[in-house]
Parts: C-alpha cells; structure tokens; sequence
C-alpha cells in the first residue's frame, strides 16, 4: 500500500484556446460569403429563367394561335410541341388578357396553358346533355329507375 507521503500531485496546466491565424479566419468568412452569394443569383436565375421561359411561350402560343386561324390547319407553336391551339378565351366583363387552350390535359399541355380534353365537345361546338340514365349506368337498372322515378 502506497502512503500519501509517495504520491506526488500533479499539475495540470491549460492552455488557453488558441485562435487560427487572423488571414485564415478572413478567408473561410470570404469563402462561406461568397458561396451564399453564389446560392442565391443561383435561385433568382432559375426563378428569373422560368419567368422568361413562361412569357416566351405564351407569345409563341399567340402567334401559332393566328397561324391556326389564318391557315384553318393546326400549327404548332414550337416544333417540339406535343401539342396544338384549338381556342382561346376571353372574359371580357374582367380585365385580363385572352388565353390560349390547347390541345390536350398532359402535363406537358397544362405546363403553359388550359387544356382541352380530348374526346370532349370541341370549343364553340354544342352538345346536348346526357340524360341521367346514362350517367348512371353503373348502378343496377331497379335503383336507376328508382332514383329517376
């Protein structure tokens, strides 16, 4: 057994922190400003070009729009388009510029106007109503003529 006569304390000493060096601190603050800086022209440049991109296609869809109307010959309005004009609406008693409907309820359609969906009326055509039997036509015929009388 080990009396306390033989142990001996010792004497821990602390080093203060030690800060990196000033030109090393400046440059990492450079470096993470610069980055944010780059982030966010970055942000506003993908917001900016999707802006463009949207008045561009709308102004494309105007023109192929009259193309359609003077050659009475759907006309695409870029040839990469999936799609076509087939009308364009109006409100008049409201203050907003016409819009130009496509052809079609795609994504690819619906990314830059109305769609029209296929297998539908055709803008200015008239329909008559279905009658209610018809949409009806998964219930039995007893309920049907149940629910219509």
């Amino acid at each position: 057994m080990k009396t306390s006569s033989t142990i001996k304390p010792t004497l821990q000493i602390r080093r203060p922190f030690q800060r990196p060096p000033q030109h090393l601190v400046r440059g990492v603050r450079k470096l993470l400003l610069l980055a944010l800086f780059m982030a966010g022209f970055a942000l506003i440049g993908d917001g900016l070009y999707i802006k463009l991109k949207a008045v561009l296609a709308q102004h494309l869809l105007q023109q192929a729009w009259q193309e359609t109307l003077t050659t009475q010959t759907p006309q695409r309005a870029w040839s990469w388009a999936d799609t076509y004009p087939v009308a364009e609406i109006s409100l008049p008693d409201l203050a907003i510029d016409p819009v130009i409907a496509l052809r079609g309820s795609s994504g690819e359609a619906l990314a830059f106007a109305p769609g029209h969906l296929e297998n539908t009326a055709r803008p200015g055509q008239h329909v008559p109503q279905p009658r209610c039997r018809n949409s009806l036509s998964s219930a039995s015929p007893s309920s049907a003529d149940d629910l219509l009388g």
